[in-house]
């Protein structure tokens, strides 16, 4: 990702997580957002949901990042 896809995914995820701290959220992400997500967050959890594989090869997470 460029820097500013990862900016511009940062504060995607900060706005996702932050409303009444939100621990499990569902997502839908790429390879590569899915990949920083695991570096950024080592505690994080993601699973793919059923059904989950959209036809933009994003998928469908459910993400904990703690």
């Amino acid at each position: 990702m460029t820097n500013l896809e990862v900016e511009r995914f940062e504060l995607f995820l900060w706005e996702s997580f932050e409303k009444e701290n939100l621990l499990l959220r569902e997502l839908r992400l790429s390879d590569e957002e899915k990949v920083y997500i695991k570096e950024k967050f080592s505690a994080a959890c993601i699973r793919l949901m059923p059904s989950g594989e959209c036809q933009d090869g994003k998928n469908w997470y459910e993400v904990s990042l703690y």
